[in-house]
Order: C-alpha cells, then sequence, then structure tokens
C-alpha cells in the first residue's frame, strides 16, 4: 500500500539483533520501535522480539539425551517503557509467566481460589482479599525463616 507506514516485517529485516548473558539460553533481542497499535488510543508502540536456544537433557531409557530447544516470544510494551531497553522488557515477560505459574497456581491448589463459598460480591472480595493476604503472609514469612532462604 502506498504511503503506508512499515510494517514490523519491514523494520524488522532492518535491525540489528543483541545478544543476552545467559549462563543456560542464548538469547536473540530485536527492538523494533514506534509500531501503530490497532487503537489509535494506545499510541505507538515497541515489539521486543526474543529467540531463545537451549540444549535439554532428557533421560531417555535410562541414557541422558541431548535435544536443541528454541522458543519465539513477542512482546508488545507502550510508551511507558520506553526508558528500558529490550533485555528489561524481556525479563518482565518471563517474570510474568513465574507470577502466574507460581502465585495462581498455588492460590488454586493450595487456598481454593476457584471455590465461591458466597456470590454477594463483597463476600466474593472480601474472601479473595484474605486469601491473597494470607498467601503473601505465608511466603513472607517461608523467605525469612525457611533454611533453604537463609543466607547464613
Amino acid at each position: 500500500m502506498k504511503g503506508a507506514p512499515p510494517s514490523i516485517c519491514e523494520k524488522f529485516n532492518t535491525l540489528s539483533s543483541q545478544e543476552v548473558a545467559d549462563s543456560k539460553r542464548q538469547i536473540k533481542l530485536w527492538d523494533v520501535q514506534d509500531l501503530d497499535f490497532t487503537e489509535e488510543a494506545m499510541g505507538k508502540v515497541r515489539v521486543v522480539i526474543a529467540e531463545e536456544k537451549w540444549e535439554q537433557k532428557p533421560r531417555v531409557e535410562g541414557r541422558l539425551q541431548r535435544k536443541e530447544e528454541q522458543s519465539h516470544w513477542r512482546w508488545v510494551a507502550t510508551r511507558e517503557l520506553d526508558g528500558y531497553g529490550a533485555e528489561v522488557v524481556w525479563r518482565i515477560g518471563h517474570r510474568r509467566w513465574g507470577v502466574e505459574n507460581d502465585a495462581f497456581n498455588e492460590l488454586t491448589q493450595h487456598y481454593h481460589l476457584s471455590h465461591c463459598a458466597h456470590h454477594h460480591p463483597v463476600a466474593i472480595l472480601a474472601c479473595l482479599l484474605i486469601k491473597v493476604l494470607v498467601f503473601n503472609l505465608f511466603e513472607f514469612y517461608a523467605k525469612l525463616n525457611g533454611k533453604l532462604w537463609r543466607m547464613d
């Protein structure tokens, strides 16, 4: 289309990749800036593209096998994160999965977050807040007093 702004593919092809130091993975990042979002209210966004490669060693029939693995990630960030580099956006994206996998998984399995004993909106909110408060207090206590977490 004549006069249209460049697409993400056109901008991506002109960028150079950034290598990220990680002990377990080989990571390449591309930072595509100033893309138009579908909603004009969002304004310009940026996309951080990550290509990660690592080696898994699963045990098959009692023997360790080498297996090359890779994943491709895309993170869309608004102007609020413009002051941060691509590596920071990449780390934020991965931490999001840690929160989802650890916190929400534990809340649903051990704190019965999916069970709703009362159906009044205030009661639902109160139950949710109490469960999250108890979860946070327990996690804080475990990290302060657990033998695995102490730095003696």
